[in-house]
């Protein structure tokens, strides 16, 4: 609730020791230019709901020099069988940039 899911703060969390020397301007990162994108789903509004998850990651993919792609998140999604076609548009834009 209100942040990333149990599934995603364990991997934040163990990948962090992929980037080393934070602190100086020229900190290395053993996976410099992956790209990555945070793409959830909840079932109310973004705001004062999903938006502390993007705002965890976005700092993140930072920390780890990451190729962050399109952060989304799809509000209002109680049943992932009726999303629309322009989140399914959206969705396979998605994934064909990070597969690009």
């Amino acid at each position: 609730m209100w942040g990333v899911s149990g599934q995603l703060k364990p991997f934040l969390d163990r990948t962090l020791c992929l980037a080393r020397g934070y602190a100086t301007p020229d900190h290395k990162s053993f996976v410099a230019g992956a790209k990555a994108t945070l793409l959830m789903t909840c079932m109310g509004p973004i705001e004062r709901n999903a938006e502390w998850a993007r705002d965890q990651f976005i700092p993140y993919a930072d920390y780890c020099k990451l190729d962050l792609i399109d952060p989304w998140i799809v509000p209002g999604c109680s049943e992932p069988d009726n999303l629309g076609d322009d989140v399914k548009r959206k969705a396979a834009e998605l994934v064909a940039k990070l597969t690009a």
